[in-house]
């Protein structure tokens, strides 16, 4: 066995492995392209001989904060140990470098083949979320409120922002996906540039704001951040989140809540479900002491 870099040449290999994950709706097929081209970050396959058997990607989110991501293994064949193996790899590459803030990664609570290993290596979990999913209708008619805007100051985004509830209980992370970043000003700026919001105003008060992104799910409209004064407004910014939606042709609002009573009644009231149960989205993080014990 020999981990080696993945090139395009394998893209057939790759997308036959992935093509039955998630019930055949893998993000994998949207992103190679973009993996391949990333010159930072590892995009490489653990190869038997010649034959592609699993893969996984490093990808630096900042030039100092790393994320491992995209982990698959080719179910029909008998290889064990395939995550403990792509682990080991990325933290001897990753010990090298003196300059790094985080090494993370994200996984649903049932993938206990990546969660051993992980948790042996040395990381530890630092965030639990419940992953929400509501099914939505491409077609239907959805009316936005008129309270509803992005025209706001970038001042009273970012404020709004970093004094809320939501990215606190989330402990200063915005998800994309099932990527999550620091919430920094170059991130807020991102989101706030690109109008990737919607803010309730009422009377010139900000009373709620909504944040998405585009993800590379096919069906998925990804759902960064809600917070707002009372259900009347979380509504409202819902629809316009539903709105957004529906002009891509995406059918599935998803969202992470954080442990928040009142955000998880109010998701659960409105039709929001897990595919398990609650707390099924684990954060791991390596704790930094530990890769430099490595390095050592």
């Amino acid at each position: 066995m020999e981990i080696r870099k993945i090139t395009p040449e394998h893209k057939e290999r790759v997308l036959q492995i992935s093509k039955d994950i998630w019930e055949g709706d893998d993000y994998i097929p949207e992103i190679f392209d973009k993996w391949i081209a990333d010159p930072y970050g590892e995009f490489v396959g653990l190869f038997d001989e010649n034959t592609l058997v699993a893969f996984g990607k490093m990808t630096y989110l900042t030039p100092t904060d790393v994320w491992l991501e995209g982990l698959r293994k080719d179910q029909g064949v008998s290889v064990k140990g395939v995550c403990k193996i792509f682990t080991e790899y990325y933290l001897s590459l990753l010990s090298q470098k003196q300059y790094l803030t985080s090494v993370r990664f994200a996984t649903y609570f049932k993938n206990h083949g990546s969660i051993t290993p992980a948790e042996r290596a040395g990381f530890q979990r630092v965030l639990t979320c419940s992953l929400k999913n509501l099914e939505i209708d491409s077609n239907e008619k959805t009316e936005v409120h008129p309270n509803i805007t992005n025209d706001i100051s970038y001042m009273e985004f970012k404020n709004y922002m970093l004094t809320s509830s939501y990215l606190k209980k989330c402990k200063n992370f915005l998800s994309k996906g099932w990527v999550l970043y620091n919430a920094t000003e170059l991130l807020l700026a991102e989101f706030y540039t690109k109008k990737r919001f919607g803010a309730w105003v009422e009377d010139g008060i900000l009373k709620g704001l909504i944040l998405f992104c585009n993800v590379y799910y096919s069906n998925s409209f990804w759902i960064s951040f809600i917070e707002a004064e009372n259900d009347i407004v979380r509504d409202s910014l819902l629809m316009s989140a539903k709105k957004a939606a529906q002009e891509r042709q995406k059918n599935v609002l998803q969202l992470l809540v954080p442990e928040d009573n009142v955000l998880m009644d109010w998701v659960e009231k409105t039709g929001f479900a897990s595919w398990d149960k609650n707390n099924d989205f684990f954060v791991f993080g390596m704790p930094l002491e530990l890769l430099k014990i490595r390095c050592s």
